[in-house]
């Protein structure tokens, strides 16, 4: 497929528009645009595959070779979603040296130097700028670049030192340091020649001074950006460890800051650097926005949503890494935080936060429906998700939101679905059954003392997917539950057998099982003493371990 006409063409188009993510197909519909030479095909192609990766600044400038009517126009949209992308002001800047007027290049090499500067990885634009300004015969601006840039921490930093050193033996002082040169000594330089020598040497140490705080900073973060292996935007996933350095490095920026070490203009930039590499990854723009609102800026963080909601994340964050259970807690826990954070940009609406957790309980929904994972019942992220979802209508319930007795029954209903459905993926997992358990006994009414006793029935019995110690551990509060709301002995000495035999059960199989359980046989000797507490709404809140 190297060429299509407009209306084959166009079907592919619409393909792409409702399956943004088949990047094979994108790849092949491009390169049809770039053999065809059809100027349609290629802007409908590339306007809208750029909408969709802002940050594949190659496209960008294959696009602008493609386009020639319109280059510099591409590119300007180019640094306008992408501004702090390296490459991007590279080719834009690259592109102005061979058809612009030098005042045009040197402002747009002053934008570039504004917009990623202090990036890492923006030597090969600092290099640029340089040798332009040698090209254009302006040495004197060569030194103004030259003072800028070691004052920052990025690679080959102590090379720009030493090359500015050999450039300064070049130059007149009142260029080095106009600052602190007055007229008089000026004059002084013109009258005594002999010492230039010396003043250039004094100089230097002031500057090496400054250049050696610079150096701190950089023995500081070499560590992290050492680690960084892609700096730049692709569709392929980062590997774990990737991930875990910009995590870190991101942890380590706000500790700074916090620590009046590091500016907040240090945090941002390199948070705005994290989500062009890291742009598929939902977590990453959550932590960005989060910081802004712990910093009371309120509308950045909006923005930052906003901007990963509808342009680079415009559908609901993909379930990752969901086969790796020692990341179950947090994916769930990151999307609560989602959730949260929603609740609280929408002016606190719970349908706003309902909603989030809701699609998120449908989107592990369809991928279990394909999983294995489906069949083994072992899955915290959904039981997690599930718990803080119904935690938050039960608040709603306490609260008297509810405006008439039929909703609040629509609402218990709506909470017990949630809850059961949760025990198709989550049945091993304790803290669902002891929440779900809860809940029934905060609205506890004689018509549901028979649903709460179910319950725990549920979870001891042999059908049950608990372990032995979990059943254990039911069990006491069960105990518990009889003792506050029942005084039937019987049942409490058919519990007791059931304990029993866990823990001869657990015995048997050399299980260590959870020592708390010892405190059933206080209560039982209590109980025939008369001993009763008065009736608990709530068990307390339980962590997910």
């Amino acid at each position: 497929m190297t060429t299509l006409e407009d209306n084959e063409f166009d079907k592919y188009i619409q393909f792409l528009e409702k399956n943004r993510e088949d990047f094979s197909t994108w790849i092949k519909i491009l390169t049809v645009a770039e053999n065809g030479r059809k100027i349609n095909q290629i802007r409908k192609s590339f306007d809208l595959f750029l909408s969709i990766y802002p940050f594949a600044f190659g496209y960008w400038n294959k696009y602008s070779l493609l386009d020639l009517e319109n280059q510099e126009e591409i590119y300007e949209r180019a640094v306008k979603v992408a501004y702090y992308c390296v490459d991007i002001w590279i080719f834009y800047c690259r592109y102005s040296i061979e058809n612009k007027p030098p005042d045009f290049t040197r402002n747009l090499f002053e934008r570039a130097i504004e917009a990623v500067g202090t990036d890492f990885f923006s030597t090969n634009l600092w290099n640029d700028y340089i040798e332009w300004e040698f090209s254009q015969n302006k040495p004197e601006n060569v030194t103004k670049i030259y003072q800028k840039v070691i004052q920052i921490p990025i690679q080959q930093i102590e090379i720009y030192w030493q090359n500015y050193k050999r450039h300064a033996q070049t130059r007149p002082l009142s260029e080095l340091e106009p600052e602190n040169l007055s007229q008089n000594e000026n004059e002084e330089k013109k009258e005594n020649e002999q010492n230039n020598l010396f003043k250039l040497q004094t100089i230097l140490q002031k500057q090496e001074q400054e250049f050696q705080k610079t150096l701190v900073k950089f023995n500081k973060i070499i560590i992290y950006e050492s680690g960084i292996l892609r700096p730049y935007f692709h569709i392929h996933p980062l590997d774990d460890q990737q991930l875990y350095i910009w995590n870190s490095y991101l942890n380590y920026a706000e500790e700074q800051y916090k620590l009046n070490l590091e500016s907040f203009e240090f945090v941002i930039k390199l948070y705005e650097r994290s989500v062009i590499s890291c742009s598929l990854y939902p977590s990453f723009w959550l932590k960005f926005a989060l910081f802004y609102e712990e910093n009371n800026k309120i509308q950045e963080a909006r923005n930052i949503f906003q901007k990963a909601t509808q342009i680079f994340i415009p559908n609901r964050p993909k379930i990752q890494n969901i086969k790796n259970k020692k990341n179950q807690k947090a994916i769930a826990e990151g999307f609560i935080k989602l959730a949260h954070f929603e609740y609280r940009i929408s002016n606190k609406s719970n349908e706003i936060f309902i909603n989030s957790l809701e699609n998120t309980l449908s989107e592990l929904t369809e991928y279990y429906a394909n999983s294995r994972l489906t069949k083994r019942k072992n899955n915290k992220i959904y039981a997690i998700i599930t718990i803080e979802l119904c935690r938050f209508l039960t608040n709603q319930l306490m609260d008297n939101l509810m405006s008439s007795n039929q909703s609040q029954s629509d609402l218990i209903n709506q909470i017990r679905e949630l809850f059961e459905r949760a025990f198709d993926y989550s049945e091993h997992f304790i803290h669902l059954w002891i929440s779900y358990i809860n809940f029934e006994i905060q609205i506890i009414q004689d018509d549901n003392i028979s649903k709460v006793i179910d319950l725990f029935n549920r979870a001891t019995s042999d059908e049950s997917l608990l372990n032995i110690k979990d059943k254990l551990s039911i069990c006491l509060l069960h105990v518990e539950f009889l003792r506050n709301f029942s005084k039937e002995i019987s049942s409490l000495f058919l519990l007791n057998e059931k304990i029993s035999k866990l823990k001869k059960e657990a015995n048997e199989k050399k299980i260590n099982y959870y020592h708390g359980i010892q405190k059933h046989e206080l209560i039982f000797s209590e109980y025939f003493k008369g001993t009763f507490l008065k009736p608990q709404t709530r068990f307390p809140n339980t962590k997910f371990n």
